[in-house]
């Protein structure tokens, strides 16, 4: 109701009929400068939510792919050199895992699979290690569940939303400064003008 108020007001002063006294052509730049940042606004909005569903759909499938994947114990058989930074929380360790022939879905002949993967914890060789693999049984990352595909697409409307907000306030607010110096001179000028009519017009004693 209140944008609605306001687009009425903008647009009464963009097309008031130029006669009229109590508008100038400040008040018509600005007024059409609002009525183009709310239009801008509107395609923002609908840029926000094409977006949006663009990035749910995206990452849904994604994270729905990743429903596959399933944890095994993996046996440590080398760990890696040095000590772990401090800002580090995972080490790089060689271990090795058995799957299935058929991949991570199973299968009765067991392949044995090796490479680095990354420890949460302090390890040495012949100790056990929980890893995600994929369905062709390669170290992957954990299942991501599947509504985290709203979060992100939330994140990112909302997201895009501030910026395209925060830069049409900047870009209107860039715009009205001089308008709003210039209407100011204006009004000292036709103050003086008035003033300086009344001294005229006042009867000498």
């Amino acid at each position: 109701m209140q944008m609605r108020r306001r687009l009425g007001r903008a647009w009464a002063a963009a097309v008031a009929p130029s006669h009229n006294p109590m508008l100038r052509w400040t008040d018509r730049v600005q007024a059409w400068v609002l009525l183009v940042a709310i239009m801008l606004g509107l395609a923002i909005g609908a840029l926000c939510t094409a977006g949006s569903i663009h990035v749910f759909r995206s990452h849904l499938e994604q994270y729905q792919d990743s429903q596959t994947h399933r944890a095994v114990a993996a046996t440590v058989v080398e760990t890696a050199p040095g000590h772990p930074q401090p800002h580090q929380n995972s080490t790089p360790v060689m271990a090795m895992w058995l799957v299935g022939a058929g991949g991570a879905r199973g299968g009765e002949n067991l392949l044995s699979y090796s490479g680095w993967v990354r420890s949460g914890r302090q390890v040495s060789g012949g100790d056990h290690v929980r890893i995600w693999i994929d369905d062709e049984g390669l170290p992957t990352t954990a299942p991501t569940p599947s509504w985290q595909a709203g979060v992100d697409a939330a994140a990112f409307g909302i997201g895009l939303g501030l910026v395209g907000a925060m830069g049409l306030v900047a870009l209107v607010r860039l715009i009205a400064m001089p308008l709003d110096r210039i209407r100011l001179a204006q009004w000292e000028a036709e103050i003086a003008t008035l003033a300086g009519k009344g001294r005229r017009n006042r009867p000498q004693s």
